[in-house]
C-alpha cells in the first residue's frame, strides 16, 4: 500500500504551486491496484466534474482529477519509483513539454453547484467465491484490510476441507501463508496491528479473543491499513 498526500505545501508528495490548492489538500491510496482519493479541503476536488469535499471516493485511471484553478491530476505521478516532493506543473504535458490545449475536455472549468459530494460509498456484499478468490489473490499480502466475510468463508472452506483425511492436511499446508495473510489484514480492518495475531499462542484465552476480534464490523470509513473493504463507490 502506498499514500501519497497532495497540496501546495512543499512537504506533500505531490505539489501544486496554486494559492487555491489548500497545504494539505487531500490524500491518494494505492491498494493493490485499488486507488482511493480522500479530499479535506477547502475548496474541495472535483472527479469527473462532480465535487467531492471532506469525503472518499475510489478513482480510476479513465477519471478525469481536477483540483482548485483547473489543476489537472497526472495519473503519471502515482508510479512505483515516484521520488519524494515531486513539483507538478499541471498545464505542462511532462512528454511534450507543450501546454495542453484549451480545447482539451478535461481541463473544462466545472461550475460548483453546491449539491455537496456526488459519489458516495455504498454497502456491497461478498459472496463465497469472492471471498475465496480474493485470498488467494492476496495469497501473501500481509498489507490492507479484510472484511469479515473474507475471512468468515475462507475458515468455513478450511475447515470442510481438513476434514477430508490426507487432503485436509495437503490443504493445511499450502494455506498457511494465506491464511496467516488474511487473518493479520482481518485486525487490519478493526484498526489493530498485524501483531495481535500473536495473542493466539496463548492456550484458549488467545485463541478466544482473535475469534472474538475477527467477529467485529469493520471500522468505518478508512484508516491507517486503507479503504473500507466493504464500501464500493457508487454516483
Amino acid at each position: 500500500m502506498k499514500r501519497l498526500t497532495v497540496g501546495r505545501s512543499p512537504d506533500n508528495d505531490i505539489v501544486y504551486d496554486d494559492p487555491t490548492v489548500s497545504g494539505h489538500h487531500a490524500y491518494l491510496i494505492i491498494d493493490n491496484g485499488r486507488v482511493s482519493i480522500t479530499d479535506h479541503s477547502t475548496n474541495g476536488t472535483w472527479v469527473n466534474g462532480q465535487k467531492l469535499h471532506n469525503n472518499t471516493c475510489d478513482i480510476r485511471i479513465e477519471d478525469n482529477i481536477l483540483f482548485p484553478g483547473n489543476n489537472r491530476f497526472d495519473w503519471g505521478l502515482i508510479s512505483d519509483n515516484l521520488n519524494k516532493t515531486q513539483f507538478l506543473n499541471p498545464q505542462v504535458n511532462p512528454n511534450t513539454n507543450q501546454e495542453y490545449s484549451k480545447q482539451d475536455p478535461r481541463l473544462t472549468p466545472y461550475t460548483d453547484n453546491n449539491n455537496g459530494p456526488s459519489y458516495k460509498y455504498q454497502i456491497t456484499t461478498m459472496s463465497f467465491s469472492e471471498a475465496i478468490a480474493s485470498v488467494f489473490k492476496h495469497y501473501a499480502d500481509f498489507s490492507g484490510r479484510a472484511r469479515r466475510s473474507e475471512y468468515w468463508w475462507f475458515a468455513l472452506l478450511s475447515f470442510c476441507i481438513n476434514l477430508i483425511p490426507y487432503i485436509g492436511f495437503i490443504w493445511a499446508l499450502v494455506v498457511i501463508i494465506p491464511s496467516l495473510a488474511v487473518a493479520i489484514r482481518r485486525l487490519h480492518d478493526i484498526g489493530k496491528s498485524g501483531w495481535y495475531i500473536l495473542f493466539g499462542l496463548i492456550p484458549l484465552v488467545g485463541i478466544i479473543l482473535l475469534i472474538v476480534w475477527f467477529c467485529q464490523d469493520s471500522v468505518e470509513g478508512n484508516n491507517e491499513y486503507g479503504v473500507n473493504p466493504k464500501m464500493k463507490m457508487v454516483a
